[in-house]
């Protein structure tokens, strides 16, 4: 696959994601790059292009296979769990 075929599979599988779903993929994928703004759908596409494209391939691999695990996570992640996760967020916030 190239480059371009990555980022739009990637960025496919983050958009099939419910929105609170994609919302804290995102969130992770924030704090997992450091990056200075909150990547989102319409600056996702760019950001990956340009972090992936400075990667060797080893490190592209296996970036790319952390990306799509969380995905995955993310999309698998049942409604309870997804609401006490939320609901620990919140509490923090206020508390």
């Amino acid at each position: 696959m190239t480059l371009a075929q990555i980022v739009a599979e990637l960025c496919k599988q983050v958009n099939e994601l419910e929105a609170v779903r994609k919302e804290r993929f995102l969130s992770w994928l924030h704090k997992h790059h450091r990056t200075h703004q909150l990547p989102s759908m319409e600056t996702l596409p760019g950001f990956l292009t340009a972090w992936l494209g400075d990667l060797h391939p080893q490190g592209l691999q296996w970036e790319v296979q952390l990306l799509q695990d969380e995905i995955a996570w993310w999309r698998n992640l049942s409604a309870a769990r997804l609401w006490r996760i939320l609901e620990e967020e919140h509490s923090q916030w206020i508390g």
